[in-house]
């Protein structure tokens, strides 16, 4: 009977170690499928930064090509203006024109300067035309 009782106790014992023996295989099966997913998580993590990373460049870049962007109906109506008040001989009009267009486009001194002796220079090329069609 003791015999029998062992026999038993050793199947017992064989049995719940298979069972234990099933259930380590299915938790480290288990394991290997959370590893994958979390390597495949890393992995789309790590693309989604770098497309991130590269649409921000773009945007960046964007943005500062965008400060430099001019109306082109802005200048056109500007040069007109000018064009309007020298041909008027309102030289001081065309100059504040021109001023203001400049500080609207950010410009310096310098271009303003350069813009006025361009103005000075038309305004002698008319005054030289002018007796010439006169003459005719």
């Amino acid at each position: 009977r003791e015999i029998a009782e062992a026999n038993a106790a050793r199947e017992a014992g064989a049995e719940e170690l298979r069972r234990a023996t099933e259930a380590a295989q299915a938790a480290s099966a288990r394991e290997g499928e959370h590893v994958e997913r979390y390597r495949r998580v890393e992995e789309e993590l790590r693309e989604t930064g770098a497309a991130l990373e590269a649409l921000l460049k773009e945007k960046s870049k964007h943005l500062d090509e965008r400060e430099h962007l001019v109306d082109r109906r802005l200048v056109t109506s500007t040069l007109s203006q000018c064009l309007e008040h020298i041909a008027s001989g309102q030289r001081a009009l065309a100059e504040q024109v021109l001023s203001q267009t400049l500080q609207v486009l950010g410009g310096v001194s310098e271009e303003a300067a350069e813009l006025r002796r361009r103005i000075k220079e038309l305004e002698q090329r008319q005054q030289v035309a002018e007796p010439l069609g006169d003459a005719f």
